[in-house]
């Protein structure tokens, strides 16, 4: 599969480093942790339409190129092999926070899941 150039879009993304410790407004530590990402990269991918939330029919497990489906909202697709969005990386996109829950690499591009990130 490759990416028409007419069809990408252009998204932010950030990519996820770990954790560390949260502090108050006094500078007190909190005994808390919280992630942290990189700086914002600007990136042009596919975006494809809204997929909505699979869930199972009659009981069954739904298997698709992620595995078991999870609630995602977008699939976002990149022929950019050397791209370096990772699983719990955040996009930005349309003034929206999302954060990949799944990657699928294939042998010419790379697949996205996204759901909204819940901002504390």
């Amino acid at each position: 599969m490759r990416c028409l150039i007419k069809n990408k879009q252009k998204i932010q993304y950030r990519l996820y480093k770990g954790y560390e410790e949260i502090t108050d407004d006094n500078g007190y530590k909190t005994g808390e942790q919280g992630p942290v990402y990189g700086d914002a990269v600007d990136f042009y991918i596919n975006i494809g339409a809204n997929k909505g939330f699979f869930q199972g029919r009659g009981g069954s497990v739904q298997v698709a190129d992620y595995g078991v489906l999870a609630p995602y909202e977008k699939v976002m697709v990149t022929d950019d092999m050397d791209c370096p969005i990772a699983e719990d990386s955040l996009i930005i996109y349309n003034g929206r926070t999302y954060i990949v829950i799944k990657k699928a690499v294939s042998l010419n591009s790379i697949s996205y899941m996204v759901k909204e990130h819940a901002q504390s």
